[in-house]
Protein backbone atom coordinates (compact mmCIF):
# COMPACT_ATOMS: atom_id res chain seq x y z
CA UNK A 1 0.00 0.00 0.00
CA UNK A 2 1.34 3.54 -1.16
CA UNK A 3 1.79 5.94 1.67
CA UNK A 4 0.89 10.09 1.47
CA UNK A 5 3.71 12.19 2.48
CA UNK A 6 3.75 15.35 4.40
CA UNK A 7 4.81 17.25 1.15
CA UNK A 8 1.69 16.12 -0.49
CA UNK A 9 -0.70 16.98 1.70
CA UNK A 10 0.75 20.22 2.42
CA UNK A 11 0.48 20.90 -1.38
CA UNK A 12 -3.47 20.01 -1.24
CA UNK A 13 -3.09 22.44 1.68
CA UNK A 14 -2.75 25.39 -0.34
CA UNK A 15 -5.74 25.71 -2.75
CA UNK A 16 -8.04 24.92 0.75
CA UNK A 17 -6.14 27.69 2.19
CA UNK A 18 -6.40 30.39 -0.72
CA UNK A 19 -10.43 29.64 -1.32
CA UNK A 20 -10.72 29.81 2.68
CA UNK A 21 -9.28 33.43 2.72
CA UNK A 22 -10.83 34.29 0.40
CA UNK A 23 -13.92 33.18 1.53
CA UNK A 24 -13.59 34.43 5.13
CA UNK A 25 -13.23 37.89 2.96
CA UNK A 26 -15.96 37.58 1.46
CA UNK A 27 -18.57 36.25 4.38
CA UNK A 28 -16.39 37.15 7.23
CA UNK A 29 -18.11 34.04 8.90
CA UNK A 30 -15.22 31.09 9.64
CA UNK A 31 -17.56 28.52 11.81
CA UNK A 32 -19.04 27.63 8.25
CA UNK A 33 -15.50 27.28 6.58
CA UNK A 34 -13.93 25.09 9.39
CA UNK A 35 -17.25 23.12 10.00
CA UNK A 36 -16.97 22.50 5.98
CA UNK A 37 -13.42 21.52 6.37
CA UNK A 38 -13.85 19.50 9.13
CA UNK A 39 -16.84 17.85 7.51
CA UNK A 40 -14.61 17.65 4.23
CA UNK A 41 -11.61 15.52 5.72
CA UNK A 42 -14.19 13.36 7.77
CA UNK A 43 -15.81 12.04 4.09
CA UNK A 44 -12.67 11.71 2.54
CA UNK A 45 -10.97 10.00 5.16
CA UNK A 46 -14.08 7.38 5.17
CA UNK A 47 -14.21 7.35 1.40
CA UNK A 48 -10.39 6.55 1.49
CA UNK A 49 -10.88 3.52 4.26
CA UNK A 50 -13.54 2.12 2.50
CA UNK A 51 -11.53 2.02 -1.16
CA UNK A 52 -8.54 0.13 1.00
CA UNK A 53 -10.99 -2.15 2.35
CA UNK A 54 -12.22 -3.23 -1.30
CA UNK A 55 -9.31 -3.06 -2.74
CA UNK A 56 -8.02 -6.25 0.07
Amino acid sequence: MQEISWQSLVWCAIPITLMSTLYLRWQGNPTKVLLAAARMMLQLTAVGYILAACRT
